[in-house]
């Protein structure tokens, strides 16, 4: 060990190896700063897939990356309902508002923001973002009556859900293996549709 040292291999004492040192407080503080560098990667890989996969709400419920948007068309497609007689609920700016409105579909915007995964500096003014998303939801349910809501998941779609608690409602699953957007509003959702039939063990006690 000593002639390590001296000839430069090793470090003088005092100057601790991080993982090889056998010192308490030099491991104490190794695994902290360690566990600090994982935790803001994590966190920054979570807020850059968040942004990526934001999704939005309808009355017609749509994500807000366009994927959910195509499903919910076709509904309106085949039930060969009048335009005037919907009323679409997303997320604001987007692509799903830009195909939503070049349809000339009625089309509502409310606040919303996940908060799985997102830092503790971020999580308060989601969470008031969603709380914003709720009242917004009561006035639109109460000024439109929908008879009947269609969801096809994301987060901007649970201030809706949990505004219409007492309506009748379908959430529609695209996703083989669900997210926790589309596990949450499945507790609102009266009828589930899947896509297909593997999807519905993560819903057991759910009609289908």
């Amino acid at each position: 060990m000593n002639m390590a040292v001296i000839v430069g291999l090793l470090p003088f004492t005092g100057n601790a190896l991080p993982l090889i040192s056998a010192g308490g407080s030099s491991m104490l503080v190794t695994l902290t700063s360690l566990g600090i560098v994982m935790n803001i990667s994590r966190v920054s890989m979570t807020q850059k897939s968040e942004e990526r996969s934001a999704h939005s709400a309808v009355v017609d419920l749509r994500r807000r990356d366009g994927r959910g948007v195509y499903p919910a068309e076709t509904v309106l497609d085949a039930l060969e309902l009048d335009k005037d007689s919907v009323l679409w609920v997303g997320g604001r700016g987007g692509i799903e508002e830009t195909l939503v409105t070049r349809r000339e579909i009625p089309f509502k915007a409310i606040p919303a923001a996940g908060v799985h995964g997102v830092g503790l500096k971020r999580l308060p003014g989601n969470i008031w973002k969603l709380l914003k998303g709720f009242f917004a939801s009561t006035r639109i349910l109460r000024e439109f009556n929908p008879d009947v809501l269609l969801f096809t998941g994301g987060y901007v779609a649970f201030p809706m859900a949990v505004a219409a608690l007492r309506r009748p409602s379908l959430l529609y699953v695209p996703d083989i293996e669900p997210g926790m957007a589309l596990k949450a509003l499945a507790r609102f959702a009266d009828r589930i549709a899947l896509t297909t039939d593997t999807s519905a063990a993560y819903f057991p006690n759910k009609p289908s």
